[in-house]
């Protein structure tokens, strides 16, 4: 039931009416239901999975409630290995099973291949990924002692369950959300607007920007031997926009929905095209993700480092560099690992943790170098800055885009390659249209794709809060009315509906 489609619409509304009914005592109960529908309707098999899995984590995590206990180290251990080993089952089956099987079938063992087929594919159960990210951060907050034990299992299953979050985030720490399930969210118009508001600018961004794009980056990119640089380079750029379109898109509808039923979920980026860094990028860019990756993977492994090296400097280098290199590396290889099971995102992770390393490990020459770290009024430096940061994340979208590290390579080679030159020097109309007609799509649908990628950066730019809707209500009546009648008709009469694209971040 993809927030983009017509079954979606009639479920919510249904849901909302319930919802919201006077005096309501049942409210939880009713949130718990439709979450189980939402989740249903797409899987019932792996929504038994998850609820298996969130009845799990409750029954064990009461155990840290319980002061006599003794061996809270090992069953913190055996949670966190048992959500590893499922995450990892369904995420690399595929993998698994292409590389193992030729072994098992010719071992003298094939018998049990015989008897017991093994099934050559599974689907990845929806929102698997964010579910165990949330189920880790409570056990492991558990274990810190940053929270209590959650004891009301109606409270703890909706926190887990929540249908707007649960298939692509934002990944909600249990210290900040969990307590919101406790109240009676009465009903409120100035929310309920505010989370439709939300919803259409999300759908805007999904069906408007992201699935139009979509036919051009997947005609280039799904067919590498036929075009040159020049497609791919249109091609990377524009998907630099899909992916950021599709993916906040989704948010911004996940945030809508939890905002008219009273809930407020974390804003997951904030203007990531506008950084002038690297490490900015990802303080903008899947906000909830990237602290997550921070503060339980990166932290506690530079920790761990640095407890076994006394030494302030090796290799003439300082330790503490040193140490950032290595945890910020292996943060972002376990980062591209967790996006897929390609060497392509192994590389795409690489490349961020090794850009972060000799930022840091430069720090101090980029400090004293006028051009890397002008003064603040110097708007050329800081353009090219920006220029450098985008031009570095769109290179990397080209190993997270491309079907195999192969066929990343050969578009960098082509890119590089290509001459980009006129033919005879001329701008010809045949020219122009030749090149239009390879991506796929009209003249008039590729216009449409720049004037909504324009409109985004635009409203981007200007805006001062992460949320759209403050920087909306803000506006004068008229203008704000006139925003509101253009994302309608744009909705409307632009929208992709007919595509079957779905959410990107719905597979990880």
């Amino acid at each position: 039931m993809p927030f983009n489609s017509l079954s979606f619409l009639v479920f919510i509304v249904v849901f909302l009416i319930l919802y919201y009914i006077p005096r309501n005592k049942w409210q939880l109960s009713i949130l718990l239901i439709g979450s189980c529908i939402f989740y249903g309707v797409l899987n019932f098999g792996y929504f038994l999975l998850l609820s298996a899995l969130t009845f799990f984590v409750f029954y064990f995590g009461k155990i840290f409630s319980i002061p006599s206990f003794k061996r809270k180290h090992f069953i913190f251990s055996f949670i966190i290995i048992v959500l590893v080993i499922i995450y990892l089952f369904f995420k690399y089956y595929h993998f698994i099973y292409n590389h193992l099987s030729p072994i098992l079938f010719q071992s003298s063992f094939s018998y049990f291949s015989y008897w017991f087929p093994i099934p050559s594919a599974i689907i990845y159960p929806l929102g698997l990924s964010f579910f165990v990210f949330s189920a880790l951060s409570y056990i492991i907050d558990l274990k810190r002692g940053v929270i209590p034990p959650e004891k009301d299992f109606m409270v703890f299953a909706n926190y887990f369950l929540f249908f707007p979050k649960i298939s692509q985030g934002p990944i909600e720490r249990a210290g900040r959300l969990l307590p919101s399930f406790r109240e009676v969210h009465q009903f409120d118009y100035f929310q309920v607007a505010n989370g439709l508001k939300l919803i259409a600018w999300g759908l805007f961004k999904k069906v408007v920007i992201a699935d139009r794009i979509a036919v051009i980056v997947n005609t280039i990119y799904n067919n590498p031997d036929s075009y040159n640089g020049l497609y791919f380079m249109v091609a990377t750029l524009f998907f630099a926009f899909q992916i950021y379109a599709d993916f906040s898109g989704y948010t911004d509808m996940a945030i809508g929905i939890a905002k008219m039923l009273g809930y407020e979920l974390t804003q997951n980026f904030n203007k990531p095209y506008f950084s002038k860094s690297i490490r900015e990028f990802w303080t903008r860019w899947h906000i909830s993700f990237s602290t997550w990756l921070r503060d339980y993977l990166f932290l506690p492994v530079a920790f761990k480092l640095s407890d076994g090296w006394k030494k302030d400097k090796i290799f003439g280098i300082q330790t503490e560099k040193i140490i950032y290199a290595l945890a910020i590396t292996f943060t972002f290889f376990i980062c591209g690992i967790w996006h897929g099971e390609g060497l392509n995102f192994v590389v795409w992770g690489l490349l961020f943790g090794v850009a972060l390393s000799l930022s840091r490990l430069f720090k101090k020459s980029l400090r004293k170098n006028k051009i890397l770290r002008p003064k603040r009024s110097n708007k050329i430096i800081k353009f090219f800055q920006w220029f450098l940061t985008f031009s570095f994340v769109c290179f990397a979208w080209i190993f997270f885009r491309s079907n195999t590290i192969q066929e990343a390579f050969l578009i960098i080679k082509k890119i590089i390659q290509t001459p980009y030159t006129l033919p005879q020097g001329q701008l010809s109309l045949g020219y122009v249209l030749s090149i239009f007609r390879g991506f796929g799509v009209t003249q008039h649908e590729f216009i449409i794709a720049i004037l909504s990628i324009t409109f985004l950066l635009f409203v981007d730019y200007f805006r001062k809060n992460r949320e759209i809707t403050a920087t909306i209500n803000n506006l004068p009546a008229f203008f704000r009315w006139i925003v509101y009648y253009f994302i309608l008709i744009m909705i409307l009469f632009f929208g992709a509906f007919n595509s079957t694209q779905d959410f990107i971040y719905a597979k990880f």
